[in-house]
């Protein structure tokens, strides 16, 4: 079941919710569960097998772990066979061709096995106890909001409310402007570029010229960015519905000068959970060398995690070479203005979304050479087609992106009657209409021309 379909807007959410404000609060954490196996089984039931698996090995794994606390090898080696056997069996269940064909599940199983591995070695570092509650520990590793693939919520700072979750109105109306600004950044931004840069490469096949290349590239980048941040707002806002306040994940990233500003708030949930994962252990000791081997390992598990393939691993490959590169001559690089970085860091970004853009290494490497190769063509019907079309999306995300814009509506916040809070109904009845009418007509070609 997707978040941005018709049968999860008017059907699974409200009966969903319906139980679960009805139901106590020390019983929520049931429904949530619940709730979960309902998802996975509508995308595939084949799924409720190995989310049944991590959750009976989380809980007792983190039971035996903390009780060999004393023993000096016994935590250590309870947590190295529970991710061993947890990671061996995402690879075994994502080849396996009933799940692979779902999206869904395959997303899901990823979150899981992260929330499991989190919350054992948490326990194993001494930062946590053991759940003692099946189904509380059942409600986190398949934690409902965040089976859509992002953010990443940490066991440790959300304990007490999977204890017993409360439901606030405040977080009701705000969850729900969330959940429909997320699914509207999906399906009518996200999706509209995307068959945007499909149709252009199919009309334009071989005749690409520089301009339209890199007009391309924009749309894929904004398009994978409008996807990633929209699947994020509709956890955050499904998660207020629940009673949860999750952190954002991304932090105007394209406001950023360089690389590593721009890797640390894209995506911020997965950085962090890298950071403390990968990162740290790598680097404990504190020299310059693990320090760097750990930020380029975090950065390319980080690339290759939205999805397993040759272009994603190259791309993370590259960036994690040029992220090295940076923090190596920073005290040179900060020399530079940052206006100066800012446009080679974000035309490296560019060049990226276009490596990972093409199904493989040698398109890939055709299309990066037409965007420096191609010549201008400024006359072609196809270029002034695709500006028309694509330039309302990208005027949208260039507004909602700027500084600019969160400093107004910091303000609108602090004042006693905010605009925002005085349009929010006739705001979430538009969007409610907006989602709900292209959720019905799907995506639209567009004409060849």
């Amino acid at each position: 079941m997707s978040y941005t379909s018709l049968i999860f807007l008017y059907f699974f959410l409200p009966a969903f919710m319906a139980v679960y404000a009805v139901a106590k609060a020390r019983h929520r954490q049931v429904i949530m569960a619940l709730g979960s196996c309902l998802v996975i089984f509508w995308a595939s039931p084949y799924g409720l097998i190995p989310m049944g698996i991590l959750v009976v090995l989380a809980y007792f794994s983190g039971i035996i772990c903390f009780n060999l606390r004393e023993r000096k090898t016994g935590p250590a080696a309870v947590t190295a066979a529970f991710l061993a056997v947890a990671f061996t069996q995402l690879l075994l269940m994502l080849v396996f061709k009933q799940l692979r064909q779902s999206f869904v599940t395959t997303v899901a199983l990823g979150v899981m096995t992260l929330n499991s591995a989190s919350y054992i070695i948490d326990i194993k570092q001494g930062e946590l106890e053991p759940e003692t509650r099946f189904f509380t520990l059942w409600a986190y590793i398949a934690f409902l909001p965040s089976l859509c693939g992002i953010p990443f919520v940490r066991y440790k700072n959300y304990r007490k409310t999977f204890a017993e979750p409360k439901l606030r109105l405040d977080y009701m109306s705000e969850g729900i402007l969330l959940l429909l600004i997320g699914i509207a950044e999906k399906i009518v931004i996200s999706d509209r570029l995307t068959e945007l840069f499909n149709d252009m490469q199919t009309t334009s096949s071989g005749t690409l010229s520089s301009i339209m290349s890199w007009m391309g590239v924009l749309a894929f980048g904004g398009a994978l960015y409008l996807k990633l941040k929209g699947l994020s707002h509709i956890a955050q806002g499904f998660a207020l519905m629940l009673g949860f306040k999750l952190s954002y994940s991304f932090d105007y990233p394209y406001s950023k000068p360089t690389l590593k500003e721009y890797i640390e708030s894209f995506n911020i949930s997965g950085y962090e959970f890298l950071r403390r994962y990968v990162y740290k252990p790598i680097s404990k000791n504190g020299s310059k060398a693990t320090a760097l081997l750990g930020a380029s390992i975090s950065v390319l598990l980080l690339c290759i995690s939205y999805k397993l393939s040759v272009n994603y691993l190259l791309w993370g490959t590259l960036a994690a070479a040029l992220l090295i590169v940076e923090i190596s001559l920073e005290s040179r690089l900060a020399k530079i203005p940052r206006a100066v970085r800012y446009i080679f860091t974000h035309m490296f970004i560019l060049i990226g979304w276009a490596l990972i853009s093409q199904d493989s290494i040698i398109g890939s490497m055709e299309y990066i050479s037409r965007m420096f190769t191609g010549g201008m063509l400024l006359d072609s019907k196809p270029l002034l087609y695709f500006l028309g079309a694509a330039m309302p999306y990208f005027i949208i995300i260039l507004i909602f992106e700027l500084p600019l814009f969160k400093t107004l509506m910091l303000r609108q916040r602090k004042r006693r009657i905010s605009i925002l809070y005085a349009v929010k109904p006739l705001l979430i009845l538009a969007l409610l209409i907006l989602c709900t009418s292209y959720m019905m007509s799907g995506t639209l070609s567009l004409p060849v021309r």
